[in-house]
């Protein structure tokens, strides 16, 4: 006999995240159909990590222990395996037959009784995002800033044309990962001068407003010469290096 699968979704008290599954079986039946196959495979295609916490087999309060007891471990069995080789773990499983949770209140309904419980989480998968090469992490006590390859004129804030790929990216990055917020730093070499780290910071905002980032995601400040990248500065180069911005980035 084929057996009819009924699903409901139903949140748990213990976890927001929690759903039930419940698989109804006809009268004596514990085989999976078709029809109760390609249901199984759409919980597996569930956006995110599938979780399956449990599963409990019953069956109704007809008959007897000793056709009640293997009808359920049947029906359990056969959800456990289908489960298990779509590639989900299965964390507990039982099939306690007719003895029905405390808070039932269909005993009187037979046919509510003959099914498979599925208890599952849905558990975000995160994307790993790292810019430049170095991962962004999501401990707000350990943001750490990255440098970028964008370099400045001397006593300037016009940006130097090589660094407009470097903006490009920047712009690219924020405008894909809308969950990211930034804050930036600008610095320059030699000598204290607040005003112009302080402008730098800005031209890169602004170039960020201008192609669209919402300024809600961006902040900026200047930081004069107080955090170098080279110390001391004994040549041209090491001056470059150091009139520059880099990052914070905060993972929303």
């Amino acid at each position: 006999m084929r057996y009819l699968l009924i699903l409901l979704f139903i949140p748990l008290g213990i976890s927001a995240q929690s759903k039930k599954l419940e698989l109804f079986f006809n009268l004596n039946v514990s085989t999976l159909d078709l029809k109760s196959m390609q249901q199984l495979d759409k919980l597996k295609s569930q956006t995110g990590i599938v979780l399956i916490k449990s599963v409990t087999a019953y069956t109704d309060p007809s008959g007897n222990d000793s056709i009640n007891i293997p009808l359920a471990e049947s029906r359990r069995n056969v959800v456990v395996s289908y489960l298990q080789n779509a590639g989900l773990k299965v964390e507990t499983s039982s099939a306690p037959a007719c003895n029905y949770p405390s808070n039932a209140n269909k005993l009187t309904n037979h046919a509510y009784w003959r099914r498979v419980d599925i208890v599952y989480e849905i558990a975000s998968e995160k994307k790993t995002l790292e810019f430049n090469g170095i991962k962004l992490t999501e401990d707000q006590k350990n943001l750490q800033p990255i440098p970028l390859t964008i370099e400045f004129e001397n006593a300037s804030d016009y940006v130097k044309v090589y660094s407009l790929t470097e903006l490009d990216k920047l712009f690219q990055f924020l405008n894909t990962n809308k969950n990211v917020d930034i804050f930036i730093r600008g610095h320059v070499c030699c000598m204290d001068d607040y005003e112009i780290s302080f402008l730098r910071a800005k031209a890169v905002n602004d170039y960020l407003i201008r192609r669209g980032i919402s300024e809600n995601r961006l902040g900026y400040e200047g930081y004069s010469n107080t955090i170098p990248l080279v110390t001391p500065e004994l040549t041209e180069e090491d001056q470059q290096r150091n009139r520059r911005v880099d990052v914070i980035f905060t993972i929303k």
